[in-house]
């Protein structure tokens, strides 16, 4: 089973503690570019050793013991590790343990004395907190006389060098769905995120009646100059999309977002009742299956069908790809190493200026005249002629509909589906 997983969700690889009897158990998946080596495993932890950027690191990833009696045995080996650790440590997971009563709701209340251990641990190893968004009440239970007790069970730590190397961790509650606990994400970042967002054709977005009339309108606006060429085209029509996705609501995102808020509230809510959160769950997972839609489109992973619903996967492909294919430095001519964006597009065009252009080379025509040619008159005439409709709509639909979209962020099956809209200008633009 979790090998399966392991191949859905695009991992290299999975060590896994197994369960006692029907309860527990452990798994970590992880790519092998991380370098991974389990240092210590039993069913409360899985302690390893990785690379990060070229850091090597130290990261625990726990389960407390739900038996307050055991718990202090966790605290006391995580202590120890701490006396061999030199280095970024970083620790997450469910540690069925709270600091102080500030982060628990409901229930009966604790003496102060009993956060002492959990505290301690967490102090003598060094931990320090990540910044978060969310709510950190990550578990909710129900008690007897039926109340909701509401506590932060779950965190990510890292100790001070941690924070010196990836000064910008952060940390992000999500939302309560199918589970008690919230999900955490750890977000691990030695600087800030680079975000920028370019328009992308949808394919979610085929489903709506009124997308034909809206590309019709901007690809034929009347703004646009008769002597409009393909590009003036698209932008025309990038525009009407735009403005009709911003009226229409279109973001299925948003519903998804939305739909989560109003279940964590039912699961809030001491008198909802099971028929009303039933009701809530069966909307939410009709939106994340138009989510799923979108994020199949952006992975371009092409052998699953639509009806698999494994959005984890698709997001998953698409962030280890995007990982994979980022470049975070490069070395100049004079071998210095360059981080920033400017200075990666600037070695970047300089290379492959050299590469391509000409050295202007002496004696190329009497370099040229001993080599046979192999095209004649007929052929040349053929290639250097006019490209006519038909061909370029052979290549068009030779092309996957959902492979990666160009600059203009249309994909091919933009240009497929609304072929009688865009032909004229695109074969004669």
């Amino acid at each position: 089973m979790l090998q399966n997983i392991k191949a859905d969700l695009g991992f290299d690889h999975v060590f896994t503690v197994e369960p006692l009897g029907l309860s527990g158990g452990l798994a970590l998946f992880f790519m092998e570019d991380f370098q991974v080596n389990v240092l210590f495993s039993n069913n409360r932890m899985i302690d390893i050793e990785a690379i990060i950027d070229g850091i090597k690191v130290f990261m625990t990833f726990v389960y407390g013991d739900p038996v307050l009696e055991r718990r202090e045995q966790v605290w006391e080996r995580l202590t120890r590790f701490s006396t061999i650790k030199s280095g970024p440590w970083f620790m997450i997971g469910d540690f069925n343990e709270i600091t102080s009563h500030e982060e628990k709701v409901g229930g009966r209340r604790r003496t102060d004395s009993s956060f002492l251990p959990f505290k301690h641990m967490l102090s003598d190893c060094g931990m320090l907190e990540f910044p978060f968004t969310g709510n950190m009440l990550s578990w909710v239970g129900k008690r007897s006389g039926n109340s909701t007790v509401r506590c932060r069970l779950d965190r990510a730590v890292g100790n001070e060098s941690w924070h010196e190397k990836f000064s910008h961790s952060s940390v992000k509650y999500l939302r309560l769905w199918g589970s008690d606990h919230r999900p955490v994400l750890g977000d691990i970042l030695s600087k800030p995120p680079r975000r920028s967002k370019s328009f992308k054709f949808d394919k979610r977005w085929l489903d709506n009646e009124e997308l034909r009339q809206v590309i019709l309108d901007g690809w034929k606006s009347s703004d646009l100059s008769p002597d409009a060429n393909i590009m003036d085209h698209v932008a025309s029509c990038r525009r009407a999309l735009g403005q009709w996705r911003r009226q229409h609501d279109l973001n299925s995102e948003k519903l998804v977002e939305e739909l989560k808020v109003k279940v964590e509230d039912l699961y809030s809510n001491d008198d909802t009742t099971t028929e009303e959160l039933a009701e809530a769950l069966k909307e939410l997972s009709a939106a994340l299956k138009a989510e799923e839609l979108f994020w199949k489109q952006k992975c371009r992973v092409l052998w699953l069908r639509e009806g698999d619903r494994n959005t984890k996967f698709f997001h998953a492909i698409t962030k280890q790809r995007r990982a994979r294919n980022r470049i975070t430095q490069l070395k100049d001519a004079n071998g210095n190493l360059v981080e920033d964006e400017d200075g990666l597009v600037a070695i970047a065009t300089d290379y492959f200026r050299q590469l391509f252009e000409s050295s202007n080379p002496d004696h190329i025509n009497e370099a040229l005249a001993t080599v046979s040619s192999s095209i004649t008159e007929a052929i040349n005439e053929e290639l250097t002629g006019p490209v006519s409709e038909w061909e370029v709509k052979l290549a068009l639909f030779a092309m996957h509909p959902e492979k990666a979209p160009g600059p203009d962020g249309m994909t091919a099956l933009f240009y497929q589906k609304f072929w009688d809209i865009v032909k004229e200008d695109l074969t004669h633009g």
